[in-house]
C-alpha cells in the first residue's frame, strides 16, 4: 500500500501465521509483482519501460523496473509464442535466517487460457520452482534449463 509491501498470512482468516513489512518485504513484493506480469501481458509492452531481448533459440528476456526494483524475466516460448517457462530472481529470506538476498524462482507451464485474444499461462504452473531453502532447505523441483544447447555459446551480454 502506498508503495510499501507487506505480508499478512492468516489461517482461515483468523490466526496470524506470518506478518512482516519493511524495505526487504517491499523489494520482495515488487519482484513477485514483476514475475506475475505474465498474467497481464499488456503490462510488459515496451511503452511501459520494458526492454525485450532475444536469447538463443526460443528464449526472450524482459528487463524492467517495478518502482525502484529491477526485474529480469527469462522466458522460454513454444512455437506459438506461448510462455513455457519463466525464471527470475526475487529478493527474499526463504531460509528464515534474517539475511535477505536474491533467490531464483520460476515455473514451467503447459496449460493456457485465452481471454479476448490474449493467451496467458494458466494460473497454476505445471511445475513450480520455489525459492531455494523452502521445505527443509531443498528446492521442490529442478529449475527449468535455460542454458543454450551443447556446442552453442551465447553472444556477449548487451
Amino acid at each position: 500500500m502506498d508503495g510499501n509491501g507487506g505480508l499478512d498470512w492468516k489461517l482461515l482468516g483468523l490466526l496470524t501465521v506470518a506478518n512482516a513489512e519493511g524495505p526487504d518485504v517491499t523489494r520482495s513484493a515488487a519482484g513477485r509483482s514483476g514475475a506475475e506480469a505474465i498474467w497481464l501481458p499488456t503490462a510488459l509492452l515496451p511503452r511501459f519501460g520494458v526492454r525485450w531481448s532475444a536469447g538463443s533459440g526460443n528464449q526472450v528476456t524482459a528487463d524492467f523496473r517495478v518502482r525502484e526494483t529491477p526485474v529480469k524475466l527469462q522466458l522460454r516460448l513454444d512455437a506459438a509464442g506461448r510462455i513455457t517457462s519463466l525464471l527470475s530472481d526475487r529478493w527474499g529470506n526463504p531460509d528464515n535466517t534474517g539475511t535477505f538476498a536474491q533467490h531464483q524462482v520460476g515455473g514451467e507451464f503447459t496449460g493456457y487460457r485465452t481471454f479476448q485474444s490474449l493467451t496467458i499461462p494458466q494460473r497454476e504452473p505445471a511445475r513450480l520452482v520455489l525459492w531455494r531453502g523452502w521445505l527443509a532447505g531443498r528446492r521442490v523441483l529442478p529449475l527449468p534449463d535455460h542454458r543454450p544447447p551443447a556446442g552453442r555459446q551465447r553472444g556477449p551480454a548487451p
